[in-house]
C-alpha cells in the first residue's frame, strides 16, 4: 500500500562569520529518488533505560549547485506531508556525515544533534586544550545539588543538570568545530510537569534517617581524584547517566532538533491505535508476554571502603504471562554524588534512588502505568508516532479466528518515504533457558574481573600506594 506523501528537504551551510545557517537549496520529490530515517530510544531487540541514540537519515537525490565537499557537513531539515494533512510534519534536523556522488546523483547519510554528543569531547594533546567534560563538570558544578531537568521550588524555576550539561557540551563543540551553540535543551515547562507528571527528582518520598518523607531528589556530580575514567567519557555518557536515573532516555525532538528527556508511556504524547487494515500483510510479530520490572538496584562504592546497596523489588511476579527484567545502576557519577553528600553524610537511604525510579515506571498518581510488549510491524497510515508513546494494536495471527488487542510502547520508528513506517518495541524473554545461561556466563566473567580489580585497588590503598 502506498499513501500519497510529499517530502521537502532544506539544505543549509554554516556561516562562520554570522554564527548561523544559510539556506542553500530546497529539495522536493521531483529531485529526491529515495529517503528514509530511523529514530530509537533502545538498542535493537532490547528494552533498556538511559538510551541516548542518534536518529539517522539517508537519501538519494539530485542536489544542484553543490559539490560533494559542500554537501558533507551540511544541515538538513526534513519535512513530510500526507495528502490529508494541511501542514508539513517535521521528521528531524540532521547533519550530513557522509556523501558520495555518481554522476548527478548524491547518496547522503546524516545524523541528528545526538550525534554531536560523541565527537565533541575529542581534544588535542596540548595543555591549552579544552578539558574533558567530566573534569569541567567536576570543577564548575560538582557541589551543586539540583534536579535532573528544570525544576521548581516554592514557585521559582531552576535549570537542571541536563541544561548545564548541554551548555558544557556546546563549549566543546565550538572549541573543536567553530560552530556556536550547536545544541539546544528543551526543558519541561511547569504546566507540562503538573499535568503529566515526570521523572524521579520532582517530588518523591525519600528515606531520611530511617523515615520516609516527601522531598526533592537533588542530584550531585561526583568524580573522585583517583578515578579518571569519567575524564575521558564523551558527553553522551553523561546524558545517559542522568537519563537512567530518570528511568527514561534522551533524544532530539523531530519538531525542532532540540534535546529532550523522554519517558516511556508518558501521557504527554497521548496514545495511538493501529488496526489490521493499517498493518502491512505478514509484517507483524507479537510476543506472547509482557516485560515488567522485577527489581531495580542502586550500587555505590566510593573511596575509604564506603559502599552501599539498595533495591526495590516486584512483590509477586507472574512468570506465566510476563518476562521480568532487573535494572542495575552503578558507576554513575551523579548517583555517587548523591551517596557521598546525602547517604553517607545526611542520613538519606540509598533506596531513595530505586524507589524514585520505580515511581517513574509505575506511578499511580500520574497514570504512567503501561505495558511493554515486544512487537514489530510495518504500518501504512497517515498517523504520526513518537518515541516512548503508548500504542494499542489490533492483530489476528494466521491461526486465530478473531483479532486481539495488545498494549505496548514504541521504542523504534523507521520511516521510508512513500513506503510506510516500521514500529517496534524490543525485549528478550528472560524465561528462556538458553538466553539466561548465555547472559549469566558473560555477567559472571565481568563481575569477577571487576571485583578483583576493586580488591586489588583497596589493597594498594591500604599499603599507602
Amino acid at each position: 500500500m502506498i499513501i500519497a506523501e510529499s517530502i521537502r528537504v532544506e539544505v543549509y551551510k554554516y556561516n562562520y562569520a554570522a554564527h548561523g545557517y544559510d539556506l542553500v537549496t530546497t529539495l522536493t520529490e521531483s529531485s529526491i529518488i529515495s529517503a528514509g530515517g530511523k529514530r530509537q530510544c533502545c538498542a535493537d531487540g532490547t528494552f533498556e533505560i538511559g538510551g541516548v541514540y542518534a536518529a539517522t537519515f539517508s537519501m538519494q537525490a539530485k542536489i544542484p549547485g553543490m559539490t560533494t565537499f559542500q554537501v558533507r557537513g551540511a544541515k538538513l531539515r526534513v519535512r513530510s506531508k500526507y495528502g490529508t494533512e494541511s501542514a508539513w510534519h517535521n521528521m528531524g534536523t540532521f547533519w550530513v556525515t557522509d556523501a558520495t556522488r555518481v554522476g548527478e546523483i548524491f547518496s547522503v547519510n546524516a545524523q541528528d544533534s545526538v550525534g554531536w554528543l560523541d565527537t565533541s569531547s575529542y581534544n588535542s594533546t596540548s595543555e591549552s586544550a579544552v578539558k574533558a567534560v567530566g573534569k569541567v563538570l567536576a570543577d564548575k558544578w560538582q557541589n551543586i545539588g539540583i534536579g535532573i531537568d528544570q525544576w521548581d521550588e516554592n514557585g521559582t524555576e531552576y535549570g537542571g543538570w541536563l541544561q548545564y550539561l548541554t551548555d558544557c557540551t556546546n563549549t566543546f563543540i565550538q572549541s573543536q568545530t567553530g560552530v556556536k551553540e550547536m545544541l539546544h535543551w528543551k526543558a519541561y515547562d511547569k504546566a507540562r510537569r503538573e499535568t503529566y507528571g515526570r521523572y524521579c527528582n520532582d517530588r518523591i518520598y525519600a528515606k531520611v534517617n530511617g523515615k520516609w518523607s516527601q522531598t526533592i531528589y537533588p542530584a550531585k556530580f561526583y568524580l573522585s581524584a583517583e578515578n579518571s575514567n569519567s575524564d575521558s567519557d564523551c558527553p553522551r555518557d553523561f546524558y545517559r547517566y542522568l537519563a537512567e536515573l530518570a528511568f527514561g532516555f534522551v533524544y532530539a525532538r523531530p519538531e525542532d532538533g532540540a534535546l529532550e528527556l523522554g519517558q516511556f508511556g508518558n501521557g504527554y504524547h497521548g496514545s495511538v491505535s493501529i488496526g489490521m487494515s493499517e498493518i502491512e500483510y505478514d509484517s507483524c510479530e507479537m510476543a506472547d508476554y509482557e516485560i515488567h520490572m522485577l527489581r531495580t538496584d542502586a550500587r555505590v562504592e566510593l573511596e575509604d571502603e564506603k559502599s552501599a546497596w539498595a533495591w526495590v523489588r516486584h512483590s509477586s511476579p507472574d512468570y506465566s504471562t510476563s518476562s521480568f527484567q532487573r535494572f542495575l545502576i552503578e558507576s554513575n557519577p551523579f548517583l555517587d554524588g548523591f551517596a557521598k553528600d546525602f547517604v553517607f553524610s545526611s542520613g538519606y537511604g540509598l533506596n531513595t534512588i530505586p524507589h524514585s525510579m520505580w515511581l517513574a515506571r509505575y506511578s499511580s498518581d500520574t497514570g504512567n502505568q503501561y505495558a511493554v510488549r515486544p512487537f514489530s510491524c510495518t504500518v501504512h497510515s497517515t498517523k504520526r508516532f513518537q518515541l516512548g508513546q503508548k500504542i494499542k494494536l489490533s492483530y489476528r495471527d494466521f491461526h486465530e479466528t478473531t483479532a486481539k488487542s495488545y498494549d505496548s510502547i514504541i521504542t523504534a520508528i523507521e520511516w521510508t518515504f512513500r513506503g510506510g513506517t516500521k514500529l517496534s518495541c524490543g525485549g528478550e524473554d528472560s524465561r528462556v533457558m538458553a538466553d539466561c545461561i548465555r547472559s549469566s556466563k558473560g555477567d559472571k566473567v565481568r563481575k569477577e574481573a571487576r571485583n578483583r580489580c576493586r580488591a586489588l585497588e583497596k589493597r594498594v590503598q591500604k599499603l599507602g600506594g
